[in-house]
């Protein structure tokens, strides 16, 4: 199991706490330092993410007042009647990252992690109307970097440190202080950390999203065991969509890059390819089954993989 750190850029997959520490200490302080939100399997790509929260970036170039507002809404509206107690961080730039962490692994099939998770955080921008969301990072969904708590803000004109440090900070914290207070306490260096309180009603409200996004039938009564039984027979039939020959449904003789790793391929996305993207050749995966993904996520994204990359079925009556 890995994560990716990144300054930002993706330089190394760390796979223990001393490792990630390592890396920090390195370049802390002369670099902003990034590590993926979620941990990976070992060659399993980023459709292997353990969802064991939800992570929110909220971004403005110009007035963080309008982020402040944005993390003190979404927290009265949803998190307080629900009883969740988010993490909440300034960036020491130009907003705020926010988690609810869940209270076990959310167990989704693989292939329809990505766009469950960027299609939650859309349908929470929209009902709570978070203007300053960032939408990039929502479409990353669980490829998405984020800056490390207790590391300095470096400035991207200078590439000096600010003064600031990327700090956690209490919900009493957010609500009464302003962005000045916060950006002074900021810049008093490393903060302890805040104790994690996991949720198992944000896990059930996300499962409940799924099962909607997926067609499946759910009540309350239902166990969340059950719940995911079901999506997996879903996630099936979702696949079942797009004609498969043999074990894939794209033809590798159409694509460029093509790696084989454990059950799975590795491959250039021909659509993101055609936009100029890409350039590293590794966005779409191909699942055993015939299922495929590209970090992008979107259904008229796979559509245009599927055209560009379909293989025709043996329609010979030999």
């Amino acid at each position: 199991m890995y994560r990716d750190f990144g300054i930002p850029a993706r330089i190394a997959k760390p796979k223990t706490r001393e490792e990630l520490e390592a890396l920090i200490d390195e370049w802390n302080g002369k670099k902003s330092c990034y590590t993926s939100v979620y941990a990976f399997d070992d060659d399993k790509g980023y459709e292997s993410a353990y969802i064991n929260t939800i992570w929110f970036d909220f971004d403005h170039k110009r007035d963080l007042n309008k982020c402040l507002k944005d993390v003190r809404k979404f927290y009265k509206r949803y998190c307080k009647p629900n009883r969740i107690i988010p993490r909440i961080y300034l960036t020491g730039g130009k907003g705020f990252q926010m988690n609810i962490d869940f209270h076990s692994l959310l167990d989704l099939p693989p292939s329809i992690k990505r766009r469950s998770l960027k299609e939650y955080l859309l349908h929470l921008k929209k009902k709570y109307s978070l203007s300053t969301l960032d939408e990039r990072c929502v479409n990353n969904s669980v490829s998405c970097m984020r800056r490390i708590p207790n590391t300095q803000y470096i400035s991207g004109l200078t590439g000096e440190p600010t003064g600031v440090w990327c700090t956690q900070f209490s919900v009493d914290d957010i609500l009464k202080l302003s962005i000045e207070e916060l950006y002074g306490m900021a810049m008093e260096g490393p903060n302890p950390t805040i104790e994690i309180n996991r949720s198992k009603r944000a896990l059930r409200d996300m499962l409940d999203f799924v099962c909607d996004l997926y067609s499946v039938p759910h009540t309350v009564s239902n166990s969340v065991d059950y719940l995911y039984r079901e999506l997996y027979k879903a996630s099936e039939k979702e696949t079942s969509k797009y004609p498969t020959e043999g074990n894939f449904t794209l033809d590798l003789n159409k694509l460029d890059n093509v790696v084989e790793r454990t059950g799975k391929i590795i491959a250039r996305c021909p659509a993101c390819a055609a936009k100029g993207r890409d350039s590293q050749g590794n966005h779409l995966v191909i699942f055993e089954n015939g299922a495929f993904s590209c970090i992008i996520g979107d259904a008229n994204h796979r559509k245009e993989i599927y055209q560009l990359a379909r293989k025709p079925l043996n329609t010979s009556k030999d």
